[in-house]
C-alpha cells in the first residue's frame, strides 16, 4: 500500500474537551457532559480538507475536488466522510472522538484500494458541514456536529488553519452547545434568509422572541429611534433592561453603529451609546469581532495616559479601529 501524501496529515494536535454526540428531534447536536465556565476551551481541529473558495448556496468545486482527492488517498479521511451528514437520510450516531486521527485503523483499507467519492456526495458534505472564511472552505468534521443559534454560546476562531472553540458563556452539565453560521448582529427576517442556505428554521430563544415582534422591528430599516420607542412602549411588553431588549438592539446593530460613529467618540453620549451597544452585542454574540471592537474602542477612550483619551495616540487608535 501506498503512503498518504503529506499535505493530509495534521500537523497539529486535535483536542475534545467536556463535550458529547446527542442525537435530537433536531438530528445530532453537541452537549456538555459537565459544568462548562466561560472561556474554557471546548474543542480544537485541524481540517480534514481545505480549499479556496466558500461553500454557501453556490457550490464550490475546488472543494469537491480536495474532498475525493483525500478520500481516495486516506482511509481515515474515506472514514470520516462516511460518518458526515449529507441531505440524504439519517446521519449515523457518533462519537466526537470518532472524527480523531487516532480512531481511524491503517489496515482498515489500503492507500491504493479507497472508493471514490461521487459528486452529489461530496458537494452536500460541504454544503452541510464547511467553515467559510476568508475565501477559503475548511472541514473540520468534529466542530461541524455543532448546531447553529442567534445565542451562541461558544465562539470559534481560526488560528492558521487550526478551529479552535471555547464557551463564551457558562454552560450546564447537558446544556447544547452552539454557534452561529454567519453574524447574528442583523435582524431576524435577514437571520432567517440566510438560514436558507443551511435548511433550516432556528427556534433559539432570540428567534422565538422576535418572531412574535411587529414587522417593522423583525425587518431591516429600523432607527435607533425607532427600537427605543418600541422598547418604551408598554405595548411592546419588554423591559428596556431585559435580554431580549438586549437581543432587539443587537438585530439593528447596524442602526446602533451608525449612531454611535455619526457621535464625537470622546463625549459623554458617545460613552453612554458605545456601551448601550456593547451591552447588546455581549448578550447576543461575546467575543464576536464586533464585541472585541467596540471593546477596544470603549477602552482606549477612557484609559488614562500622559495626553489622556483626547491625545494624538488615542486618536490614532480610534481612527486605525474605525477603519477596521
Amino acid at each position: 500500500a501506498g503512503a498518504p501524501p503529506a499535505e493530509l496529515l495534521p500537523d497539529f494536535a486535535d483536542h475534545v474537551g467536556p463535550v458529547e454526540v446527542w442525537r435530537t428531534e433536531r438530528g445530532r447536536c453537541l452537549f456538555a457532559k459537565e459544568d462548562v465556565r466561560a472561556g474554557t476551551l471546548l474543542m480544537c481541529e485541524a481540517p480534514l480538507v481545505k480549499s479556496v473558495g466558500a461553500v454557501q448556496g453556490g457550490l464550490d468545486y475546488s472543494f469537491r475536488e480536495a474532498l475525493q482527492r483525500a478520500v481516495v488517498a486516506s482511509p481515515h479521511a474515506a472514514r470520516v466522510a462516511g460518518l458526515l451528514a449529507h441531505g440524504a437520510g439519517e446521519a449515523p450516531m457518533v462519537d466526537i472522538n470518532d472524527f480523531s486521527w487516532g480512531a481511524s485503523n491503517a489496515d482498515e483499507a489500503t492507500f491504493d484500494d479507497l472508493p471514490a467519492l461521487a459528486d452529489d456526495r461530496a458537494d452536500a458534505i460541504g454544503s452541510t458541514n464547511c467553515f467559510n472564511s476568508f475565501g477559503s472552505s475548511a472541514l473540520h468534521p468534529a466542530i461541524a456536529m455543532t448546531n447553529h443559534s442567534c445565542v451562541p454560546n461558544t465562539t470559534v476562531v481560526a488560528i492558521g488553519d487550526v478551529n479552535f472553540m471555547r464557551a463564551t458563556s457558562a454552560i450546564g452539565e447537558g446544556q447544547e452547545i452552539n454557534i452561529s453560521y454567519f453574524d447574528v448582529l442583523r435582524p431576524f427576517n435577514e437571520r432567517h434568509r440566510l438560514m436558507q442556505n443551511f435548511r433550516f428554521d432556528c427556534q433559539c430563544p432570540r428567534c422565538t422572541f422576535e418572531r412574535k415582534l411587529p414587522e417593522a422591528l423583525r425587518a431591516e430599516g429600523a432607527s435607533v429611534d425607532e427600537v427605543e420607542a418600541a422598547l418604551a412602549d408598554p405595548a411592546t411588553g419588554v423591559d428596556p433592561e431585559s435580554r431580549e431588549a438586549a437581543w432587539l438592539r443587537a438585530s439593528h446593530a447596524k442602526a446602533y453603529k451608525e449612531q454611535l460613529e455619526a457621535t464625537f467618540p470622546f463625549s459623554d453620549e458617545a460613552a453612554q451609546r458605545r456601551r448601550r451597544l456593547l451591552r447588546a452585542v455581549e448578550a447576543t454574540d461575546p467575543a464576536s469581532f464586533t464585541h472585541c471592537k467596540y471593546s477596544l474602542l470603549d477602552w482606549i477612550s477612557v484609559r488614562n495616559g500622559p495626553e489622556g483619551p483626547q491625545g494624538q495616540a488615542a486618536q490614532q487608535s480610534m481612527r486605525y479601529i474605525d477603519l477596521v
